[in-house]
């Protein structure tokens, strides 16, 4: 049997990264380290780590905290010796604000999040990944991050929206930059 492919996905206890943890540990030779802010609360996380044991594992993860993601690559390297593909999935959208109510508190937020934590999760897992044959580093992003089209949506997603522009922005150039990386 090959070795498994190794997946790192931040955000894992909710919305779209529960369903791709959900969906890869029905893979075979497949494991899944599940990032979380606070595994202990993750419910339906912590039932489908039960589920699959050996398979999915859950680590802390905080986005755009530095130390704590070179603590969960540390985790993956001493538990899987190696790291295959990292899906950037955290992310913050809310509130919804229009643009006489958008608070630059929450601007703030909406970057460090959304901008911040994926960069910083490259910089953490870059070593590990650089030894895989696979090497894919991806982020989750939106269509309301487009300037043409995401600027025609009613609303307020003055936060959400821009700075998921700035992530596709950083995703570009990290993509120049390491060309190494799918």
């Amino acid at each position: 049997m090959s070795e498994p492919v190794v997946y790192l996905i931040s955000g894992a206890n909710r919305g779209i990264g529960l369903t791709l943890v959900t969906e890869l540990a029905k893979r075979p030779n497949t494991v899944v380290f599940a990032g979380a802010r606070q595994p202990a609360s993750a419910t339906e996380l912590n039932k489908l780590a039960t589920a699959n044991p050996g398979k999915v594992h859950i680590i802390p993860l905080v986005s755009a905290d530095k130390e704590n993601s070179f603590a969960a690559v540390k985790t993956i390297r001493e538990t899987a010796g190696k790291l295959d593909v990292v899906i950037a999935n955290a992310g913050v959208g809310t509130p919804l604000e229009f643009a006489l109510e958008v608070a630059p508190e929450t601007m703030l937020r909406h970057f460090d999040v959304n901008v911040n934590g994926p960069l910083v999760l490259f910089q953490a897992t870059y070593p590990l990944l650089k030894e895989s044959k696979i090497r894919k580093f991806v982020a989750v992003s939106t269509p309301a991050a487009s300037i043409h089209t995401g600027s025609q949506w009613p609303g307020g997603t003055y936060a959400y929206s821009s700075t998921k522009a700035a992530l596709n922005w950083v995703m570009r150039k990290l993509h120049r930059d390491f060309e190494d990386l799918g």
